[in-house]
């Protein structure tokens, strides 16, 4: 029975439910995805790692000190029985002449076992002297250079070597990963400036070979098989690959939390105007435990639904973004244990929070529930006990961030920094209403329909408040992280004084910087789609309220002004807040990291203020379409209302 009521109240009334819907899909869709491109990242790292080792059969591998020269090690591999070819790895590292470091460009030496070789030619042919070299397409767009045409490197010396293009080589599909590869013969590649990795060896019996080889060489040298070379260096970096599923599965969860927040806040405004609904069945001989496991019934099938959209959504995201960071290179892996954990945190994120707002809406007495809706939404304070438990929140987690960053103790500042920020999102309200009552003066300007609207915002404390939390925590956290980066780029430049490494220093800073944004931005396009859910619920809930201010003479484009200056203040409320908490939690971050060293405090006021700009732009497109629907309420419509 409580599976009927549930699909059919579903089936009923859907469009109600589909900003959860939305919120639900985003967060999904960036947790898989965020799984699909470490998978994915991981498997193309792997690949890139053992690029060289791809066509060995067996690797051999130490060159211990006092070993006999390249060609003479060569030499003694393939005069072992079984042994088909054998080439020495050799590289170095060089840089275009004029350039600085960042553009560095691995350089190995050619194979002389085609065979063996992994490279292809585009072009031309592969260098036969010691002053030629080939190169790969973008390496010679950057130095509009074509075949028969000089090209200079810088080598790790400092000497700058002329070299003729002999031919263009295809671009490795890890270059993005790895970085461009040129290609000289053995004999340039100087032993001063270059070293040997190993030899991969090509053999019909890679066991048996193996073991001749490892007999031949002795203990000094490590004689593995393909596979096992291959296998060897993917553990190695087994570290870095488990290091991004982790940061990037953090972006994750800070965006579940987030959409656990606007689910919630969605749920106790559709649970406010279906209370003579829950009445109703009620008096007629429903339970609260039987409401309660519906709604929730409810929440379950609604959060499996837009899942299962936003996984599959995801897999192709995550596909698309490994291929535009160029991560793809060993194709699209698929982890169904981490796909599997990724869907089972967002349906337990949406159930968390439409939980509490169930529990509540279920507890009404079927009388009391009779009343308006109206009436049972506000909270203009908050309950003694919250307050207490929000500020030991606040000043415990305060002191435990002091400790680390005086400590310099990166891991106890940020245990912290998110202890104090669960106080103060406990007791948002605290913050939300006074900063709304500074900016209502605000409201003014769109005239009588601004000033409603101001007053709206701080009449119903906790809807607000509801509301500007998700967008706190995504501008909070962006603002973080550009201060953060601004400090820690200010104070880095200030004590290096070689231009190469300033340069190297904003590069490494800004791609840091970039990246974390781009991931946080999620979580602030989760707060908008809060702000429109919100708006459009609110919309519906006051919708009496509509009407009679319409039989009053309110014109529609005044109604759709006090929905836009509601959001644009909803929007800067949250964006302030956020910015002066990013302020503070950024420079605490940025001095966790550096130490008690001479720090720069160079401030982003630009960018905070840009982004403080975007959530405004935001909050006023969430409020487009409630806007529009507040204006085709007519009187008549609106006072006949239920």
């Amino acid at each position: 029975m409580t599976s009927r009521a549930a699909f059919a109240e579903l089936k009923h009334k859907p469009g109600r439910l589909a900003a959860v819907v939305l919120a639900i899909v985003i967060g999904s869709l960036f947790a898989v995805a965020t799984t699909v491109f470490s998978s994915t990242a991981g498997r193309a790292i792997e690949v890139a790692v053992a690029e060289d080792l791809q066509n060995a059969d067996i690797v051999v591998k130490g060159y211990p000190d006092g070993a006999t020269g390249i060609e003479d090690t060569k030499a003694e591999i393939a005069s072992v029985d079984g042994v088909l070819g054998v080439d020495p790895i050799i590289s170095s590292y060089v840089t275009l002449e004029g350039s600085s470091s960042l553009t560095g460009i691995n350089a190995r030496g050619i194979f002389s076992d085609p065979e063996l070789a992994y490279a292809e030619l585009e072009s031309g042919q592969w260098p036969t002297a010691n002053n030629e070299v080939a190169i790969p397409q973008s390496v010679a767009d950057d130095a509009g250079v074509k075949i028969g045409d000089t090209i200079s490197f810088e080598n790790p010396d400092g000497d700058v070597v002329p070299y003729t293009v002999s031919g263009i080589s295809e671009e490795s599909s890890v270059a993005a990963l790895t970085g461009a590869t040129i290609w000289l013969t053995p004999e340039a590649m100087n032993e001063d400036i270059a070293w040997v990795d190993s030899f991969v060896v090509r053999a019909d019996d890679p066991e048996a070979t193996s073991q001749a080889l490892q007999q031949a060489m002795g203990s000094d040298w490590e004689v593995l098989t393909g596979a096992e070379a291959r296998a060897q260096l993917v553990d190695q970096i087994s570290d870095g690959t488990i290091a991004i599923t982790v940061l990037l599965g953090s972006f994750a969860a800070i965006a579940l939390v987030v959409a656990a927040i606007v689910i919630g806040n969605t749920f106790v405004i559709l649970l406010a105007q279906r209370r003579r609904q829950i009445a109703l069945q009620r008096l007629v001989g429903a339970t609260s435990r039987q409401m309660r496991r519906q709604i929730l019934v409810e929440a379950t099938v609604i959060g499996v639904g837009g899942t299962a959209i936003g996984a599959i959504l995801g897999i192709f995201a995550g596909w698309v973004g490994a291929e535009v960071f160029g991560a793809a290179a060993g194709g699209l892996a698929l982890d169904p244990v981490t796909i599997a954990i990724a869907c089972a945190a967002t349906i337990a994120a949406t159930l968390l929070g439409a939980y509490i707002p169930i529990r509540s809406a279920c507890r009404v007495a079927p009388i009391e529930a009779l009343r308006p809706a109206e009436s049972q939404v506000g909270g203009a304070k908050l309950p003694v006990w919250r307050i207490c438990v929000a500020g030991v929140l606040l000043v415990g987690g305060l002191a435990i961030m002091a400790l680390g960053a005086f400590s310099t103790q990166v891991a106890i500042a940020t245990l912290g920094g998110l202890v104090s920020v669960c106080g103060l999102l406990f007791g948002a309200q605290l913050l939300v209403v006074p900063v709304g009552k500074l900016l209502r003066p605000l409201g003014r300007i769109g005239g009588t329909p601004g000033t409603i609207a101001a007053r709206d915002v701080t009449r119903h404390a906790a809807r607000a408040t509801n509301t500007v939390v998700a967008i706190i925590v995504g501008v909070g956290l962006i603002s973080m992280i550009q201060v953060a980066a601004e400090i820690t780029r200010a104070t880095a430049l200030e004590s290096a004084r070689d231009s190469d490494l300033r340069e190297e220093i904003e590069a490494v800073v800004d791609i840091m910087t970039n990246v974390a944004t781009g991931l946080l931005a999620v979580t602030a396009i989760i707060a908008i789609v809060g702000i429109a859910n919100t708006l459009a619920l609110s919309v519906i809930e006051r919708k009496r309220e509509s009407g009679l201010m319409r039989a009053l003479g309110v014109q529609r484009g005044q109604l759709r002004s006090m929905i836009s200056i509601e959001a644009f203040l909803l929007a800067l409320i949250g964006g302030v807040i956020g910015v002066v908490l990013g302020l503070g939690y950024g420079a605490v971050a940025a001095y966790s990291v550096l130490g008690d060293r001479d720090i720069t405090y160079s401030i982003p006021w630009g960018m905070l203020g840009g982004l403080l700009a975007l959530a405004i732009v935001g909050g006023l497109l969430a409020s487009v379409l409630p806007a529009i629907r507040a204006g085709k309420v007519t009187p008549v419509e609106a006072l006949a209302a239920a």
